[in-house]
């Protein structure tokens, strides 16, 4: 599962690099609640440079969108390449959870936003409509990112807030079973996979990679 994420979150963690680090009092709502997107326009944006990565041959690289600023207005996305030997197309259909978010941090100041998710449910439908349905029943609603690693992760999901917790905590439910596809791998920042306990263990628990990281420095084992 893999996203196209706003801007809003690279802007929020690089004006207020104190939230990279864990903290205590600090707390952070991952989603208030999250909401299905059929696909559709955005709206109106703004977009950052984006990060230059060398890749190889046949890779592909989902880069996300960064939104920094909207309108009412519908927008149409183009994708072009200098190089003959490199494709760029623009992904169209499929469905989306918006999660909103509000960070607090230590000094009391509140900062609200939007991270955009676009579910791959061609390539991991089993984790996508696993992370979909707990979206639509609230569990999201009122957890924190428990851990934030700067250059690295940020993860949320888990109830207890430990990193050992799930949709399970207190009950029963069964994990979901590893969907891996070569079409989907670590190759840019601000994209979304499963964290876990193991092999074939994934549950509630989501992370996101590090935006502003490049490929060179991104972990291509998570």
């Amino acid at each position: 599962m893999l996203p196209f994420i706003s801007a809003w979150a690279k802007r929020f963690f690089t004006r207020h690099p104190e939230l990279r680090r864990r903290k205590a009092g600090w707390n952070s709502s991952v989603c208030s609640p999250a909401e299905i997107l059929e696909a559709r326009s955005l709206l109106s944006i703004t977009m950052h440079s984006l990060i230059t990565n060398d890749l190889p041959n046949t890779k592909i690289e989902y880069i996300a969108a960064n939104i920094t600023n909207t309108t009412s207005n519908p927008v149409t996305f183009t994708a072009s390449s200098s190089d003959s030997n490199v494709t760029a197309t623009v992904l169209s259909g499929g469905r989306s959870i918006d999660f909103n978010v509000t960070f607090t941090n230590a000094s009391k100041q509140t900062v609200t936003g939007d991270i955009i998710v676009r579910l791959f449910e061609d390539l991991a439908p089993n984790t996508t409509a696993h992370i979909a349905s707990l979206a639509q029943s609230g569990f999201y609603d009122g957890l924190r990112f428990h851990r934030v690693i700067p250059g690295f992760v940020s993860q949320g999901g888990d109830p207890t807030g430990t990193g050992s917790g799930g949709s399970g905590s207190g009950g029963t439910v069964s994990p979901i079973s590893d969907e891996f596809s070569t079409q989907l791998t670590y190759t840019t920042s601000g994209l979304v996979g499963m964290a876990n306990s193991g092999h074939d263990t994934n549950d509630s628990q989501i992370f996101f990679t590090a935006l502003g990281t490049t490929l060179a420095n991104l972990p291509q084992n998570l």
